[in-house]
């Protein structure tokens, strides 16, 4: 009987090897299955941690899934290495972008300062804070920041931004201020000037006056009108 025992226990558990050699899930009934031995109670032990590791190894695929979409709808290049400078993981943008800087791959003059700061990293990083660097290139008209991360293994993502668009922006939000300021400037002075020539002159003729507080007036009604504008 104790023979027969052992015999199901060791079938049971070359099944359960092969399912899980298969990456299977195991149902419940196999679990249940073994006879009440020793070799029963520690197969069924392996079987619950089986189950737990694959539960996680599940769990971990659909958060790669999703890491993996969301790379690839981000609005920046995003490229994940190994220490050896290998890609684990790229998006669309991260190969456009690069393209973009230079035609070879991350060994390039552009990317000079990257692979110097990778390349200069200690191989075992002291710290428990990654390292990081960023730069700005200006290549065929276009802006980009780009910018490593090391992490502990050595590994590392490098980021790259096209800020064309915002530094254009930028350019024109000062222009804009620079020119309102200039137009404004004008009027301004002008009233400023008539009034304190009045204030100043206790003896200044009325029609003289007059002149003055007219100048003062239609200035006044130039400022108003660039306020609207505005």
């Amino acid at each position: 009987k104790f023979t027969n025992k052992l015999g199901t226990s060791i079938s049971q558990l070359r099944e359960f090897a092969m399912r899980a050699d298969r990456n299977e899930p195991i149902e419940m009934a196999m679990q249940s299955a073994f006879p009440h031995n020793e070799l029963g109670e520690i197969s069924q032990h392996i079987i619950q941690i089986y189950k737990r590791l694959h539960e996680t190894k599940e769990a971990l695929y659909i958060e790669r899934e999703k890491l993996i979409t969301h790379l690839q709808i981000s609005h920046e290049g995003l490229g994940v290495f190994n220490k050896d400078k290998k890609e684990i993981l790229v998006n669309n943008l991260f190969t456009q972008y690069s393209n973009l800087i230079s035609d070879s791959n991350l060994e390039t003059a552009e990317l000079k300062e990257i692979t110097d700061f990778i390349n200069k990293a200690p191989k075992r990083p002291s710290g428990k804070e990654e390292k990081r660097m960023s730069i700005t290139i200006n290549k065929n008209g276009k802006n980009f920041i780009v910018e490593c991360i090391i992490f502990q293994d050595m590994s590392f993502e490098i980021s790259i931004n096209d800020v064309t668009l915002e530094e254009e922006q930028v350019r024109l939000k000062r222009q804009l201020t620079q020119n309102i300021a200039h137009e404004l400037k004008t009027p301004v002075s002008s009233i400023q000037g008539y009034l304190e020539t009045i204030v100043s002159n206790d003896n200044i003729p009325r029609d003289k006056m007059n002149v003055f507080l007219k100048r003062c007036y239609a200035q006044s009604n130039r400022l108003s009108r660039l306020l609207r504008d505005i």
